[in-house]
């Protein structure tokens, strides 16, 4: 994809080759112009599509690493619960 602020030097150069034909050069310049806008537009949409998938991707990661953490911190909290239950059962020597 060419960037659209790279067509400006071509509209100039059209503008030369044409020479004094006043009408074809601001259909010409018209023409380009909205193709340039068009650019621009199309190049940030996929832009814009390409950093939300980049952050849902990271967010996908997060949460299944906060997923993975709630899982380990209620298996600790259960030993936990299970050893101080089975120190309070046991006789004293």
């Amino acid at each position: 994809m060419v960037p659209p602020l790279l067509t400006f030097p071509v509209v100039a150069k059209l503008s030369q080759v044409l020479g004094g034909h006043v009408v074809a050069q601001l259909d010409l310049f018209i023409l380009l112009w909205y193709s340039a806008i068009n650019c621009i537009l199309v190049y940030m949409m996929v832009y814009l599509n390409e950093r939300d998938r980049s952050k849902h991707r990271e967010l996908q990661k997060l949460s299944a690493a906060l997923r993975d953490m709630a899982i380990v911190d209620e298996r600790n909290r259960l030993a936990r619960e299970i050893h101080d239950g089975s120190g309070a059962c046991s006789p004293r020597w």
